[in-house]
């Protein structure tokens, strides 16, 4: 399981490369926390090219975007002097949601390309982080497929309402953690919140059983329980879907 919870574009100002924006769906929109409303560009005629400048070198090892009709997409990955490519990466694309992972890097300098089939355009959300990542094999999740909306049942049966978005819910325990990685946690927990969406990704090497997420974590999350026998601690987390 990995946790790209702190997006190193967040704030940062994006640079269209070798195409216009239209003012009305910019790159801005790439980090607004708004899954569904894209970046977007309707006159699409070839492989386009954005980038972002960060003001100083941040560690990262992870890409992931979401609601998107890519057909390709990669990252580039510069040092502070932009001379030097230290990754190039291919991410895939067939999921509504898609990640890749590379090794840790000091970014500076950090340019996207993209493609797509017809004369529209558009990418959600994009996160570059340090994913903090987690041991599958040890964990215990379950999935849940919300129903939500109004309903409303007459005294004679008749039923009445309206639908609302039907929103995933992933419940993961994490048993066997070491004292550093609680606290790392902590730290994570108290920056994030339950107010600042991220993409999760539960199954990082296997996304034809679940893709990435964008979510947040719910009031539920954060319960550790200290485990003496052998001083480690485990934690429950509860994402629910954000669009």
């Amino acid at each position: 399981m990995k946790l790209l919870w702190d997006n190193v574009l967040s704030d940062q100002v994006f640079s269209a490369d070798n195409f216009e924006e239209d003012s009305q769906n910019s790159l801005t929109a790439l980090s607004t926390n708004i899954l569904e409303e894209p970046f977007k560009i309707t006159d699409y005629t070839s492989q386009i090219e954005f980038s972002v400048e960060l003001p100083t070198a941040q560690t990262v090892n992870s890409v992931a975007f979401g609601f998107h009709n890519l057909t390709y997409f990669s990252i580039e990955i510069q040092d502070s002097s932009a001379a030097t490519v230290l990754a190039e990466t291919e991410v895939p694309v067939d999921y509504e949601s898609n990640a890749a992972y590379f090794d840790d890097i000091e970014a500076k300098t950090i340019i996207f390309r993209a493609e797509t089939d017809t004369t529209t355009l558009y990418i959600g959300e994009l996160a570059v982080a340090d994913a903090m990542s987690f041991d599958t094999v040890q964990a215990d999740s379950v999935f849940t497929d919300s129903i939500r909306g109004s309903a409303e049942k007459t005294v004679g049966g008749q039923l009445s309402g309206s639908q609302a978005a039907q929103l995933i819910t992933w419940s993961v325990t994490q048993p066997l953690l070491s004292n550093d990685e609680r606290l790392a946690v902590r730290a994570m927990l108290k920056s994030v919140g339950n107010w600042q969406p991220f993409f999760a990704d539960l199954y990082e090497d296997a996304h034809d059983i679940e893709p990435p997420m964008f979510c947040n974590f719910t009031d539920g999350t954060g319960v550790f329980e200290r485990r003496s026998y052998n001083r480690t601690y485990s934690f429950a987390i509860e994402l629910e879907e954000c669009r």
